[in-house]
């Protein structure tokens, strides 16, 4: 089952890949039909492009309106069926069989069929130029077609290994839409009001920068297998309220005017669930917190230096600091434990200023100026980086970051950037430190995407960078895996390598936190730390 809140003391669960949840409430009874959640959105983005739908908000909206062909189980890192009732693939899984669930109706009333998941998967797999939508980047690579072999099977096929595809079908942004949304443009698709979904719940209206209203599908019967009932959503509707500050909307759910609240400040962590909240922390399928360099730059070219802030980096105090609750960790790799071929890197993320010196005197950064930073040839070692919207905590993060790296000599200055050009801002060519995270079903798509010298358009290679092909390398071997063992070896060894170069600095654990009242049961959480509203239900 999915991880699951209810009204009692948080409790961690030890199955592999779940979510940490608050265990069932003693009392609570059967599920009552009827109510309106209401949850606290912390910002408005009202994009909804079905390819590529990644933000935090418009995604938990977004997945109470469509629904995926296979559903990732987070408690038992198993994948169950949804809209796909099983699927097969090849030896070297080039090609995969997917056998349609019958039944299904979008919530226009047309028929889920295997023409339509075929449209949708070729979509999401080359992008429609002419529509302006891009492919789905969570994907491997590599794909060629989704064919209709039977009225209930899809075939689809790849021109290498993709071993992940079936884990990356997990993802919402891998949803299935209906037909009249596969012919819209790209900003046509992106309005929910256009969002033609199978979900448990349908659009029902949108106040820009107030509110979102989504009403219950009373004909809905086919939630994913295993996952609570598999009929209609037991609340008649859902409000999602835009409350942009944190005080705004901790005290919109201690008066009662809400039920749920995403992105809780670790200061009211502890408060919220001392006087009545649970407070779920939900763990993520994704890259943890972390600083990527790109070698652009003579500095960020040198090895050694990029190592030296690796070593500065006090992980363990940037916790203590900043998420004080017990609840955050420091991070262990590149990517989160429930992530499959994790590997515990904990010992190559250990703090060592000693070191950190030692190889920037190699590195030749050896003099100091006035302010006691590190200079070559008249130049300070000196970095830009920006603190960004999507990351809650980056500005003071990033901020003591930069008092940990002064105590090596390295300058790290933080500016901030509006949230319409933080694109921008952080591409541009003398930016060599950005401060990330993602939700990653399959590393290999991800990866390659993010780190390949072939993908020239992503922020890594981007700028003068010099090709690392050993880097390449790992990736291309990642690429190629066909089964549990070639992947798993591939995925430790890229981990391996993205830390021993130090192109990746670990920070802390990506998770997110939910305050939820006690009237609210059964709320469910996905593999991806999104909201699953199909067995909530609220207390008379």
């Amino acid at each position: 089952m999915t991880a699951t809140i209810a009204v009692a003391l948080v409790t961690v669960l030890a199955a592999c890949g779940s979510n940490p949840a608050a265990s069932p409430s003693q009392n609570a009874g059967a599920p009552v039909s009827g109510g309106n959640l209401v949850y606290l959105a912390s910002y408005d983005n009202p994009d909804f492009q079905w390819t590529d739908v990644n933000d935090w908000e418009p995604g938990i909206i977004f997945s109470a309106l469509v629904d995926r062909l296979v559903y990732w189980d987070a408690e038992s890192s198993t994948l169950r069926p949804w809209l796909a009732e099983s699927w097969t693939a090849n030896p070297d899984s080039t090609q995969f069989t997917l056998k349609i669930r019958k039944g299904v109706t979008f919530s226009d009333g047309s028929a889920l069929n295997a023409q339509v998941v075929a449209d949708n998967l070729t979509i999401k797999g080359k992008g429609d130029k002419a529509l302006g939508i891009p492919g789905t980047y969570t994907w491997p690579a590599g794909f060629e077609s989704a064919t209709v072999t039977d009225a209930d099977t899809v075939a689809v096929k790849f021109s290498r290994p993709a071993y992940g595809f079936i884990r990356a079908l997990t993802f919402y942004h891998s949803g299935i839409v209906g037909e009249k949304t596969l012919k819209l443009s790209f900003q046509d698709s992106s309005d929910i009001k256009n969002l033609v979904g199978s979900g448990p719940f349908v659009f029902d209206s949108y106040t820009p920068g107030e509110q979102y209203v989504l009403s219950r599908r009373k004909d809905y019967n086919w939630a994913p297998d295993g996952v609570g009932h598999a009929g209609p959503a037991y609340l008649d509707k859902i409000t999602v309220r835009i409350a942009g500050q944190n005080s705004v909307r901790t005290g919109l759910l201690q008066s009662g005017q809400a039920d749920v609240m995403r992105d809780v400040p670790p200061a009211d962590e502890q408060r919220l669930g001392q006087t009545g909240f649970t407070v779920l922390p939900a763990k993520q399928i994704a890259y943890s917190v972390q600083i990527r360099v790109r070698p652009n730059s003579a500095a960020t070219a040198d090895v050694r230096v990029r190592q030296a802030i690796q070593h500065a980096v006090d992980r363990k105090e940037l916790v203590d600091t900043l998420y004080f609750t017990g609840i955050w960790k420091p991070a262990t790799s590149v990517i989160e434990s429930g992530v499959p071929g994790w590997v515990d890197l904990s010992a190559k993320l250990t703090t060592d200023v000693d070191k950190a010196n030692n190889l920037l005197d190699q590195a030749g950064w050896t003099a100091r100026d006035a302010q006691g930073f590190r200079t070559k040839d008249g130049q300070r070692l000196s970095f830009l980086v920006y603190s960004v919207s999507w990351i809650r905590q980056s500005q003071p993060e990033l901020l003591l970051l930069a008092q940990q790296l002064k105590k090596v000599g390295i300058e790290l200055t933080v500016k901030n950037v509006d949230s319409n050009n933080e694109t921008a801002a952080v591409g541009a060519p003398g930016v060599s430190l950005s401060i990330s995270l993602g939700s990653v079903p399959t590393v290999s798509g991800p990866m390659r995407n993010n780190f390949h010298s072939a993908v020239t358009t992503s922020w890594f290679n981007s700028g003068a960078l010099a090709k690392d092909a050993e880097l390449d390398g790992h990736v291309d071997a990642l690429s190629n895996a066909t089964d549990d063992g070639t992947y798993t070896k591939a995925v430790g060894e890229l981990q391996n390598y993205l830390i021993d170069q130090a192109y990746v600095i670990p920070l802390d654990t990506n998770q997110q936190t939910f305050a939820v009242a006690k009237k609210v049961h059964d709320l469910n959480v996905d593999a991806y730390g999104r909201l699953f509203f199909c067995d909530a239900w609220l207390s008379k």
